[in-house]
């Protein structure tokens, strides 16, 4: 849930998985998405 993904960064969890965060992908479609940096 949102409030879970809060108190996950809160705690310093900067990564996460799963369908709330978005779709699986491809090797392909992941080697292709920009890098966010922090």
């Amino acid at each position: 849930t949102a409030h879970q993904a809060s108190v996950l960064r809160g705690l310093g969890f900067t990564l996460a998985q799963g369908y709330h965060f978005g779709r699986p992908q491809t090797r392909e479609d992941v080697v292709g998405m920009p890098v966010r940096a922090t």
